[in-house]
């Protein structure tokens, strides 16, 4: 009995080593932005108390990542507190927004009332916040992880190298309130901005 057994673990050892192990090609996110939870303020000035119903705008932290495989895509994500929160009437906003080469670039996401996302790619001179030249990039909203996962040509922001720095990050994330028949929306009256974010770093690409 005892020789069966060992020889049964000598195959699953001998098959453990020759098979081999799948894993992502995307590398592994570390954060290059970690933001301070329940910092939502109203109006930009006043802290709201209590938050829990704000946890769709509660920033906690921005990653990016490349896949070697894809080497002309860049991932962002934007991690939050609680995606799955959905106010009606509110559409929910979300930018990241980074410097490379003289110029900004932006990441803009919208989660509208009746459900509809979009996901677009913007950017300016470096001595102006007025994106333009704004184009359309694939994402989505993963509410069981919450976070949102942008996927952006390197071509668009700029069409960073190997080794190239992407500097002076930042998110915002906000609610405003959305008139769904003249699909017109207001003013940022919820937000959550990361000027007091706990750690802040450069991203270097890697492909």
């Amino acid at each position: 009995m005892k020789k069966k057994i060992f020889t049964v673990m000598i195959i699953m050892l001998l098959l453990s080593i020759m098979l081999p192990v799948p894993a992502s090609t995307l590398d592994e996110e570390t954060p290059v932005l970690i933001d301070r939870k329940w910092d939502v303020r109203f109006l930009f000035i006043f802290p709201l108390i209590p938050q829990n119903m704000f946890g769709n705008i509660d920033i906690l932290s921005v990653s990016f990542s490349e896949d070697e495989y894809q080497p002309e895509l860049l991932f962002v994500t934007l991690e939050l507190r609680d995606l799955s929160i959905t106010l009606p009437d509110f559409d929910a906003g979300y930018t990241i927004s980074w410097s490379f080469f003289n110029a900004n670039y932006i990441l803009v996401a919208h989660a509208l009332p009746q459900g509809e996302k979009t996901f677009a790619v913007g950017s300016s001179t470096q001595s102006s916040n007025n994106f333009e030249n704004w184009q359309t990039c694939t994402g989505f909203f993963d509410s069981i992880e919450h976070t949102i996962i942008f996927s952006v040509s390197k071509n668009s922001i700029g069409n960073p190298q190997q080794f190239s720095k992407l500097d002076n990050i930042d998110a915002t994330a906000f609610l405003r309130p959305y008139d769904q028949e003249t699909h017109q929306p207001g003013a940022d009256i919820f937000k959550d901005f990361t000027h007091n974010a706990k750690q802040v770093s450069s991203y270097t690409i890697k492909y």
